[in-house]
């Protein structure tokens, strides 16, 4: 079940596939996307692809799967709703909230409302960007931001965007067209593939007659050419930073160029898009980024935006997903901020599960007993106090855990005195 057609959530199938044939389901761009990764290795003809529309349900097993239009920095993102014989659970997927969408298509508001009001079970929301204050802008933000930067070069543009970010796309060869450039698209052949794709599925307009080959804007005035680049995260082999250390075949960098960096820097690429960024400036160009210059807005929803799916769902039990442990820290402590008691919040790392109490009665039986005759077997000279409890808690629950499902769990006893208990 694929919410969008970013890499990262898509890149696996093809190695997935090849041990296992399983159905996959998705809109039409993401599935457009995993059909020309699943062409190039040979894996097209034997996938089963299934795809689906924003509130068509459909039932898989026991589930009840009902995809529901969200905002992300890819065209076509869903998040799910899955009805399961305990109760609704909806997934989020990657968003954000975005009320002016270069497509017009909002989030669902009301779904998520009529969800809510019906029960939610649990809640699973992005949390990438729950440090973040306010509320994310809108893509339709970054097009009017640009526009006076394309309006005052002199020279050539030359931007780096995500190859499949075609809203982002949109609006650079809106751009292009309004003041006078031709578009070439540069890099690793992705980004010709994703315009392509989304052009014939009608996710993306290109204005008639601008895309050229390179050859052919390169034969132009500077003033009237624009390169749509790959590379904004600094990949040593993508063509932005290949132009910055002067080892790209066809682009080279000259004084007067303006480079525009319309990404986030993803954590962990920080070091290698600062090199990019120096040496284009060495180079004589002028180069916007996201430190800088209004060149971009994230896909991920910022806190009040965190903050008001909660509040839409109202759901029972809250478990933040996507990001790191900081992240899900952070969003456990933004739904405490909005009322759910802490433990109804799961903070659960991968690797880690959820017991479903009604579901596994037996097991749980089963470790309090371990951990009653953990504590009858204490050495009496022992002191008894909380320390001495949590210590003997903690060791039993993770030995039971360890023996029945081979994996190392975090133990955080909680251990509560009650006045006049009889001790020892």
């Amino acid at each position: 079940m694929l919410t969008h057609g970013h890499e990262d959530h898509i890149g696996a199938l093809p190695y997935l596939l090849r041990q296992t044939s399983v159905p996959v389901y998705g809109t039409r761009l993401t599935l457009a996307f995993v059909a020309d990764r699943l062409r190039e290795h040979g894996l097209l003809e034997q996938a089963r692809l299934t795809s689906f529309k924003p509130r068509d349900r459909f039932e898989i097993g026991p589930f009840g799967i009902e995809p529901i239009r969200v905002t992300h920095s890819i065209a076509d993102g869903i998040g799910l709703a899955i009805d399961t014989p305990a109760g609704t659970i909806v997934h989020t997927g990657d968003f954000r909230l975005d009320p002016r969408p270069i497509d017009g298509e909002t989030p669902d508001y009301s779904r998520f409302t009529e969800l809510g009001e019906r029960g939610v079970l649990a809640l699973c929301s992005d949390s990438t960007n729950v440090d973040r204050p306010g509320h994310t802008p809108s893509e339709s933000e970054v097009g009017p931001a640009l526009a006076p930067r394309f309006a005052a070069a002199q020279g050539r543009i030359i931007l780096a965007t995500f190859a499949s970010h075609i809203h982002r796309i949109q609006q650079v060869l809106d751009l292009a067209a309004r003041y006078g450039r031709k578009a070439a698209l540069l890099g690793m052949s992705m980004m010709e593939k994703n315009v392509r794709i989304a052009s014939e599925l009608g996710y993306l307009r290109v204005p008639e007659g601008l895309l050229e080959p390179l050859e052919a804007v390169a034969a132009l005035p500077a003033s009237r050419q624009l390169i749509v680049s790959t590379g904004s995260q600094g990949e040593p082999n993508s063509a932005l930073a290949l132009m910055a250390v002067g080892e790209h075949k066809d682009v080279q960098i000259e004084r007067g160029d303006v480079v525009i960096i319309s990404a986030r820097v993803i954590p962990g690429h920080e070091r290698t898009v600062g090199s990019v960024i120096n040496a284009l400036f060495r180079l004589g160009a002028e180069v916007l980024y996201e430190d800088n210059a209004f060149v971009h807005v994230s896909g991920h929803a910022s806190q009040e935006d965190l903050k008001q799916m909660l509040n839409l769902t109202r759901p029972r039990y809250f478990i933040p997903v996507h990001g790191e442990y900081r992240h899900l820290l952070g969003h456990a402590r933004l739904a405490a901020s909005v009322g759910l008691p802490p433990e109804r919040v799961f903070l659960v790392e991968d690797g880690q599960g959820v017991v479903y109490v009604k579901e596994s009665e037996e097991m749980l039986a089963e470790l309090k007993a371990a951990v009653s005759q953990a504590l009858a077997e204490r050495d009496p000279a022992q002191p008894f106090d909380r320390e001495v409890v949590g210590a003997l808690v903690k060791s039993a629950v993770r030995r039971f855990i360890q023996q029945r499902f081979q994996r190392k769990p975090i133990v955080l006893p909680i251990v509560l005195e009650v006045p006049g208990a009889a001790r020892g």
